[in-house]
């Protein structure tokens, strides 16, 4: 409990006294967090892209605030759909690549941005427009990267949301309730932590224009993200995550046009693992390995077989569809960071991999349909064949080497290349793209940012599979509802797969930022994206 001391002068075989003082150990503790804060105009920074970082996203108002979909569209270009699907410069949502820490959390059928994590989980959110690197997948629209946190050597709990609102309608009834909570803290201190982030939500609908007892439908929904990480040694690292969604509706579909006989029960459900090592080695070389699995899961079942009507006042009988599908994803990604090398300034290189099954795996069974005028005459009837369940795979293979090259303090050059095939197409397909930024000022004030590549999207399953899901056929009758007033017409999807090929997408772009007096910031850009063997269905009878 107390200091050493070294005393010197002590001379052996002498009479003499010595004082030695000593004094009690204490331990003075302080804690400094440093966080990076790059500059308004950082000459670092090459492509196109927005950051919200965790105090954004949880300080900003935004509609929706658990779900994270409904805050990107306060960054600039980004845009959402009604059916919740962002959109980044105007591109698709299946041609925007979507990951997080790294991995593709993508819908592997459709993909679309299915996933939900708590936003108390995200450490921040980027979305890319242009010039970004050779590393991202294919997504010619775009990258909307999830970067989430992790727990370290103190306990921490926060809970937010957790009193439901009531409504007075048809009596007093719960509203809704979307509570959310975060818990992490050490494992071992020093050596492992923890994180589990977890949100749901109850939401009640309830209409007084339909009669009691079938006037209301519940929805249910949950995502819980799980992770651990651990030091293995000071170069050596694990994290492992699992995300879990859930969402349940016993009647959806339900309004005051379309009673609760017309509804369906619907489930969807996601789950995502991942595993990823890192590795530092004494030469200043990082290795990066990970796998991921996830699923992606719909059920929707009507409520019985009675012939679903649709008229101008509303509709009735049963809906006329159900199905059942899911959608897997089995990935490996790989990436190595080699230390800086000089030739004619710094170099950075940055090499890897991906590789990934894919399957998408759907059963439909449809009934035939009518639709009445309102003088409840026969307008159209609609029929189907229905087609046998299926499942169609591909597998996908793509590397990248992306160099970073300081030609001199002022001016950085980011050229790469990046190969993609997979068992669709079975074509190498090569996307060269080059980005660059220039100071022109050395004070800093004004940067030039330009660029130039070649970016892919992935063969996308539920286009292809739409040929697999039988035949529709429409016949219309005239006013009476009695006799046809044309042949029936049928309508399919055919694909011929020796004309597909990877969509080619030429994105350029240049951009100016300036500093104004007074602390302001101007900035322009200009996008430019031209694609062709985009992949769509064209109708041969409107040709």
């Amino acid at each position: 409990g107390f200091f050493a001391v070294s005393e010197k002068e002590i001379h052996v075989g002498e009479v003499a006294s010595v004082d030695v003082t000593l004094n009690h150990v204490r331990e003075f503790s302080e804690q400094v967090n440093v966080v990076y804060s790059p500059p308004a105009i950082d000459p670092a920074k090459t492509q196109a892209s927005e950051t919200l970082n965790s105090d954004q996203i949880i300080d900003l108002p935004f509609t929706v605030t658990r779900d994270i979909r409904y805050a990107l569209p306060l960054l600039p270009g980004v845009l959402q759909d009604y059916t919740g699907q962002v959109h980044v410069d105007g591109a698709s949502t299946r041609q925007i690549y979507d990951q997080m820490d790294s991995f593709n959390v993508s819908d592997p059928a459709t993909g679309q941005f299915l996933a939900r994590v708590s936003v108390d989980a995200l450490r921040s959110v980027d979305v890319a427009s242009s010039r970004y690197s050779t590393e991202y997948g294919k997504g010619s629209g775009g990258v909307i990267s999830l970067r989430t946190g992790m727990g370290d050597d103190h306990w921490r709990a926060t809970a937010t949301d957790f009193f439901p609102n009531l409504q007075n309608r048809k009596g007093f009834n719960l509203d809704s309730w979307t509570p959310r909570g975060l818990f992490s803290g050490p494992l071992r201190k020093g050596k492992a932590w923890f994180m589990d982030a977890w949100e749901g939500e109850y939401d009640l609908s309830i209409f007084k224009e339909l009669p009691t007892g079938a006037d209301r439908n519940s929805v249910w929904r949950g995502s819980n993200l799980s992770k651990v990480q651990i030091n293995l040694s000071q170069n050596n690292n694990i994290t492992a995550s699992v995300l879990v969604n859930y969402f349940r509706s016993p009647h959806a579909g339900l309004d005051p046009f379309d009673p609760i006989s017309t509804t369906q029960k619907l489930s969807t459900g996601a789950f995502l693992f991942t595993l990823k090592d890192q590795h530092l080695f004494r030469n200043g070389t990082l290795l990066e390995l990970g796998v991921a699995a996830s699923r992606f899961k719909s059920v929707s079942v009507p409520m019985g077989a009675e012939t679903y009507v649709v008229t101008p006042d509303g509709s009735s009988g049963n809906f006329y569809a159900t199905n059942h599908g899911h959608a897997d994803r089995l990935e490996g990604i790989g990436n190595l960071f080699l230390p800086p090398r000089r030739a004619a300034g710094k170099h950075e290189f940055k090499l890897g991999f991906t590789s990934d099954r894919v399957s998408d795996h759907q059963e439909f069974n449809r009934l035939p349909y009518l639709v009445r005028r309102e003088d409840g005459t026969l307008s159209r009837r609609v029929d189907f064949t229905n087609a046998p369940a299926f499942t169609r795979d591909n597998v996908e293979a793509s590397a990248y080497v992306q160099d970073r090259w300081a030609v001199t303090a002022r001016w950085l050059l980011e050229p790469g290349v990046r190969l993609d095939w997979d068992e669709i197409i079975r074509t190498l397909a090569p996307s060269p793209r080059l980005a660059s930024t220039v100071l022109v000022k050395r004070n800093g004030d004004t940067k030039i940012s330009w660029g130039i590549g070649i970016y892919r999207d992935p063969s996308n399953l539920d286009i292809l599979t739409r040929s697999l899901t039988g035949t529709r056929t429409d016949l219309f009758y005239d006013a009476a509802g009695q006799n046809l007033i044309q042949p029936p017409v049928a309508s399919t999807f055919t694909i011929d797969q020796r004309f597909l090929r990877f969509p080619h997408v030429v994105n350029a772009s240049v951009a100016i930022e300036q500093k104004l007096p007074q602390s302001t910031y101007l900035r322009l850009q200009f996008v430019d994206k031209r694609g062709r063997d985009i992949w769509t269905f064209l109708n041969p009878a409107a040709s």
